[in-house]
């Protein structure tokens, strides 16, 4: 009986994180926004925003994982993530947006921190914790 009440709060979970991005998506489209405002208005309007592949609960490629892991392991839990996989425009334009080729992508207070490596780099050193810490 656990079990099954833990299976059916994640699902619950990860639909509704599926349902913000499509809400993105449709908020987006209805109101003519071009995919550079919708970028801007996230990195923006949330303190910690990850572009990746996939959802929080099933990253769909090991650099995403690392970044969710990472986030994570520095104790961030209220971040928008972004699943560039939902939506072609939004995955193509992060990239020109960013001037940066791959996902995942981090951006911290508006300002964009880098891609998998990056942050894997930055952790290591303890630098991104303190992004987290101002």
């Amino acid at each position: 009986m656990v079990l099954h009440e833990l299976i059916v709060g994640i699902l619950q979970y990860e639909q509704y994180y599926s349902q913000i991005n499509l809400k993105i998506i449709f908020i987006r489209r209805i109101s003519d926004m071009s995919v550079e405002d919708t970028i801007k208005q996230q990195v923006t309007a949330h303190p910690v925003v990850l572009y990746m592949k996939g959802t929080l609960q099933q990253p769909q490629c090991g650099f995403s994982a690392n970044a969710v892991n990472i986030l994570s392991s520095c104790g961030v839990e209220d971040f928008l993530a972004v699943d560039v996989l939902a939506d072609p425009e939004i995955r193509q334009g992060i990239k020109e947006y960013s001037n940066w080729p791959t996902i995942p992508q981090l951006y911290v207070k508006g300002e964009f921190v880098g891609g998998s490596d990056i942050i894997s780099e930055m952790y290591g050193e303890g630098e991104l914790q303190k992004l987290f810490q101002k």
